[in-house]
């Protein structure tokens, strides 16, 4: 027994993160293809069946499930996309079909009196 390591398998040096356990003290990021952010995720039962229908609905990716993720991820966001687009005109009809239903309710002078009520 290391009395540097006692029990723990972790490798102990003045580098490691308390609480992070790894076999071998060694960086394994250093040579990324990319210098945009990575994401994990966890291939939990509703991911799966996603990846499941992906592969069905893109049969040449079938055995690429980070390929497969990026797609299932351009078409929830070009469907978002697609959605927020339709609210925003549902909203602007909406305006344009209650715009002036209001004119002439209220008289000219209907704000001077309102504010004449209003103590000072």
């Amino acid at each position: 027994m290391n009395p540097r390591l006692g029990n723990d398998l972790r490798i102990a040096s003045p580098h490691a993160i308390p609480g992070v356990l790894h076999r071998h003290e060694r960086c394994y990021t250093t040579k990324m293809p990319t210098n945009h952010r990575r994401h994990a995720i966890t291939e939990t039962d509703d991911i799966r069946n996603a990846l499941e229908i992906a592969r069905r609905t893109w049969p040449e990716l079938a055995h690429k499930p980070g390929a497969l993720l990026r797609q299932l991820i351009l078409v929830g966001r070009n469907t978002l996309a697609h959605d927020h687009a339709a609210a925003a005109r549902k909203r602007q009809q909406a305006v344009e079909k209650t715009s002036g239903a209001l004119a002439g309710v209220f008289g000219a002078d209907y704000l001077k009196e309102l504010r004449e009520d209003w103590p000072e």
